[in-house]
């Protein structure tokens, strides 16, 4: 009974000291042991199975003992922590413990305790700076929460990291409020800006104002006067010489600061936007008198300005005389221009160079703003280019009667042909660029005008018959197709004369079959090679060499013609090419060719002076030097062979320019079997070319062995 009375009187302190322990620790200032905080709440000190002594309020160290092993026979041995974080928590307990004593020795003193340190330990510090943290720190520190070092540490760090943020927050609601007044500071420093600049205008419209009245007011006043001898006027601020025309104008700075121009002074264009530079006195004051404000003013060394001075003074005087041109021609802008149909340029200095580039003597020109001027008279062209506003056109030299039949051939193009008085039932005839073609088949030349006539490098005159614009034949296209061709073209056109014309036209027939046709003037025996029976003369001079009875045909068009038939000739015959070339071998040619051969196969002949030998080569007696040379020559040769004297020498054979001089006499013979043509030349003229030659031969000798003569002569 003892033993259990000993239990009860033994668990009554614990129950009182369990109440106490348990409002203590309810309090938000309870600074008791943390591990008895954490290892003791409420409901655990109050069990009834609690058998160890009470954990005295001033914490003694016997009571602390009784308590810890009171709490030890209920929990069993608390988990063993980290000595580190022992001794942290050790530390941290001292440090709170000594501040609590300091504070309360300030107190008694009466002075005022320090402020908390950005650093805060303890649970009241942790307490405090969850009082402005979200309910989600608040909820981690007031929760149960181990006394290992590792999760105070992270609590801590969230701790921090709310704290961050709250600074974040409040620091952007600062900026953001001083944003605000800056822009408040921007708007009002911007009204008044706004403010300032309407009242500047103002002043300056007022100025404006005024200053327009001033000129308007010295115009009224000028215009009631005569203009004044060698001197300028002025109205507010613009100066204005009346001594040429158009008027030169100069802009005072009390002007320059209204009109605010690039050119100060040149020749007055415009007032108000109207021109004024052909203008009178009269007129100009008529236009200051409602002056509204502007003027245009151009440098003297611009285009217009040059243009307009020069023109000017061109109509008042005379024109300069031109060899070529009955009207003679002016000095325009830097270009003496003749006035012929159409201007033509002369001469150019470097003034129009600099206005015109790419301008050449020879140029036409052929529009001045918009206005065609090739049929214009002198004066019409000056006063256009007294009152040039836009460009002018000019042509390269050679171009304009290309132009011209663009133009004239785009116009008949739209209208229909013109009546043909000369051919009834034709397609009638067109003019164009001074040719009237008649559109017959082939379009031919009815008439021509002398400055066409003059335009062609070749003359063109009437009965000339069209055969190509550009690169298009068009002998046998109409009249449609052919202006097309003529209102596109970009080069140029080809004439053939009449003559001629008929001549292709009677090479072009095929001939019929039997053994002799004419062609082109010449009745053709087709033995092989073809062989010429009869000549007309007047056709004589369509070929490069006269063409003789017996003269055998060598070539067409630069194509030999041994061994063809007469369908392949005749076919080379039919190409009908502008460049007609017919080749034919004369009788004396083909006596060459037997003597020639006949020389190589009986060997060369003795001669009683010479020991070389000899032989007879077309009526030419020749000696078999290198190279070969002449010893006599028969008559009918010497017409053949005009160069062929006695003492020449045989030096060309064919046009290949074959130096027979470097060739054998079996070589040569060979040659003058099948050539075409030779050559002699004297004696002197072969020595001076056999020492070309030698010079020549020495020079590349010389250069392939570096000098080593010895090496040349090996």
């Amino acid at each position: 009974m003892a033993r259990s009375g000993r239990g009860t009187q033994a668990r009554l302190p614990l129950l009182l000291s369990a109440a106490v322990v348990a409002a203590l620790s309810s309090a938000p200032n309870f600074a008791g042991p943390l591990w008895v905080r954490a290892r003791c709440p409420l409901e655990e000190l109050c069990h009834p199975l609690v058998t160890s002594a009470l954990l005295p309020l001033k914490a003694a160290s016997g009571q602390a003992s009784r308590a810890r092993l009171a709490l030890r026979a209920h929990h069993g041995r608390p988990k063993r922590t980290n000595p580190k974080a022992r001794k942290r928590r050790a530390r941290l307990q001292k440090e709170e413990a000594k501040k609590e004593r300091k504070e309360v020795v300030m107190k008694r003193k009466g002075q005022r305790p320090r402020k908390p340190t950005a650093v805060k330990s303890g649970a009241r510090a942790e307490a405090k700076s969850a009082l402005d943290l979200p309910a989600e720190a608040s909820h981690l520190l007031h929760g149960r929460w181990s006394g290992h070092g590792g999760q105070a540490a992270k609590l801590q760090l969230k701790l921090q990291g709310y704290q961050v943020v709250n600074h974040i927050q409040r620091e952007k609601e600062s900026l953001s409020r001083e944003v605000g007044m800056l822009d408040k500071k921007i708007q009002t420093i911007e009204q008044d800006n706004r403010k300032a600049k309407l009242h500047r205008e103002k002043q300056l419209a007022e100025q404006m104002e005024s200053w327009k009245a001033k000129v308007r007011e010295d115009a009224l006043e000028a215009a009631g006067r005569k203009a004044p001898d060698g001197c300028c006027e002025q109205f507010g601020g613009i100066e204005i010489s009346w001594e040429s025309t158009p008027a030169t104008c100069s802009i005072l700075p009390d002007a320059q600061k209204f009109l605010r121009l690039r050119e100060q002074t040149g020749i007055l264009a415009a007032i108000d936007g109207e021109d004024v530079h052909r203008k009178s006195r009269t007129e100009v004051l008529k236009l200051f008198a409602k002056f509204q404000g502007s003027i245009e003013v151009l440098p003297p060394e611009s285009i217009f300005a040059s243009m307009w001075l020069s023109a000017h003074q061109a109509l008042e005087g005379e024109s300069l005389p031109d060899l070529e041109c009955a009207e003679g021609s002016d000095w325009l802008a830097g270009m003496r221009l003749a006035w012929t149909k159409p201007p033509v340029v002369r001469e150019l200095s470097a003034e129009s160079m600099r206005h015109f580039p790419g301008l050449t003597v020879g140029d036409h020109l052929l529009e001045v703003d918009g206005t065609e001027v090739p049929g214009l008279t002198r004066g019409q062209i000056l006063e256009l280019l007294a009152d040039l506003k836009g460009d002018m056109r000019l042509l390269p030299k050679g171009s304009f009667r290309l132009w011209l039949i663009q133009k004239d051939a785009r116009k008949a193009l739209q209208s229909g042909p013109e009546e043909d008085p000369e051919s009834q039932g034709s397609g009638g005839c067109d003019w164009c660029g001074g040719i009237l073609i008649a559109w017959a088949a082939p379009p031919f030349v009815r008439d021509i005008t002398p400055e066409a006539h003059a335009a062609f490098s070749e003359p063109v005159h009437p009965g000339d018959v069209l055969t190509q614009v550009d690169d298009a034949d068009v002998r046998g296209m109409g009249r449609k197709a052919t202006l097309e061709l003529l209102a596109a073209m970009k080069q140029s056109i080809t004439f053939m004369a009449a003559s001629r014309h008929r001549f292709m036209q009677s090479v072009a027939l095929r001939a019929p079959e039997d053994e002799e046709s004419w062609i082109g003037g010449l009745l053709i025996h087709w033995t092989s090679p073809p062989v010429v029976k009869e000549v007309y003369p007047e056709f004589q001079g369509f070929y490069e060499q006269p063409v003789s009875q017996g003269d055998r045909l060598a070539s067409v068009h630069g194509t030999d013609v041994e061994g063809m038939d007469r369908a392949a000739i005749l076919g080379l015959l039919s190409i009908y090419p502008e460049s007609f070339s017919l080749r034919f071998l004369t009788a004396h040619l083909l006596r060459m060719h037997e003597d020639a051969a006949m020389a190589l196969e009986r060997g060369k002949k003795r001669h009683p002076k010479f020991r070389e030998g000899h032989n007879w080569i077309g009526g030419v007696q020749l000696l078999w030097t290198i190279p070969p040379q002449v010893l006599q020559v028969k008559k009918e040769a010497e017409a053949i062979f005009p160069d062929a004297l006695p003492g020449n020498y045989l030096a060309l054979v064919d046009d290949q320019n074959i130096f027979v001089g470097m060739r054998t006499r079996r070589e040569i013979l060979q040659n003058l079997k099948r050539c075409k043509s030779v050559a002699f030349l004297d004696g002197e003229r072969l020595a001076g070319y056999a020492a070309i030659a030698k010079q020549v031969l020495g020079d590349l000798m010389e250069a392939l062995t570096g000098g080593d003569f010895q090496a040349a002569d090996e």
